[in-house]
């Protein structure tokens, strides 16, 4: 009996003392105290692997962050192609043949369903020439978009060209020119809004609402590209206007703040839990928009 009271006793002072334990987020990086605001929204970016820390012990959550960093982490999300430039393609269509010669009398060698990236390794007439897993054949050049950039500034060998690449070829994220893209160039509160809208078009889902609209008070210098966008997201609860009234949508966003923003539009298309906002206060942002 003595022996199941001390075991008992043992039990309860550990409960206790791990009830009295703050929680600890996953990431370990110096300038991200755990009792700042932004800290779960970095432990939920890191976790998910869609933004790395700026060396292994940093985020640089006060840096700004630029284009190329921005669709790289968007990209990272949605799973696009980490590799090749110019020499790859996209399926546009679900039951795609894959066929032995670039004529429809031959051979079906595979069928690819929409959003595969094949290799493409010549054309002929009509017909692209492509690898895939290993297997060669040619698929109908109207049931495939090629990828690779016409931007002169997005070099084959940097880490985030594969997913400009991606971004331009899906329409979700634009040039700043008809031949530049501007990598590293501070991304913008309203092209965050754009390319994240752009992005859940793209795949087919619109965001609802969660919240009043809210007239921002510099509403008539948004960009018409960037005003439908912008209260999109304002309403789902991913993005809030400065504590002026203002929306700021010309200004900078930082690394802590694209965290913030990213995490919340992730919680809005695919039910991960907001690390910040109360259970009892979410609700379904989007929804299928049937064809």
């Amino acid at each position: 009996m003595s022996c199941l009271k001390r075991l008992i006793s043992f039990i309860l002072t550990f409960c206790i003392l791990l009830a009295s334990c703050p929680v600890v987020f996953a990431h370990s990086f110096s300038d991200v105290p755990s009792d700042i605001w932004y800290s779960p929204y970095v432990s939920s970016v890191t976790d998910l692997g869609i933004f790395n820390g700026t060396t292994p012990t940093t985020f640089s959550p006060d840096s700004q962050m630029t284009r190329g960093m921005f669709v790289t982490a968007l990209g990272r999300y949605a799973k696009a192609p980490s590799s090749g430039t110019g020499s790859t393609g996209m399926v546009m269509k679900d039951g795609v043949n894959m066929r032995e010669g670039p004529n429809t009398e031959s051979n079906v060698v595979a069928v690819f369903n929409s959003n595969t990236i094949v290799q493409i390794k010549g054309v002929s007439g009509s017909w692209y020439n492509v690898q895939y897993g290993g297997k060669s054949g040619y698929i109908r050049n109207d049931l495939m978009e090629p990828y690779g950039t016409a931007f002169s500034d997005i070099p084959a060998t940097m880490y985030y060209t594969p997913y400009v690449e991606w971004a331009s070829s899906k329409k979700i994220a634009s040039g700043t020119s008809a031949t530049t893209f501007s990598p590293d160039l501070n991304i913008t509160r309203e092209q965050i809004c754009t390319i994240l809208y752009n992005y859940a078009t793209s795949i087919n889902l619109r965001i609802e609402p969660k919240y009043d609209k809210r007239t921002f008070s510099d509403d008539d210098a948004f960009q018409s590209w960037a005003r439908e966008p912008i209260y999109v997201m304002q309403q789902a609860g991913i993005i809030n206007g400065r504590e002026n009234g203002s929306f700021a949508g010309g200004e900078s966003a930082t690394r802590a703040e694209v965290a913030a923003i990213l995490s919340r539009f992730i919680d809005c298309v695919s039910y991960k839990p907001d690390p910040i906002t109360p259970p009892n206060r979410r609700g379904i942002c989007f929804r299928h928009i049937r064809a």
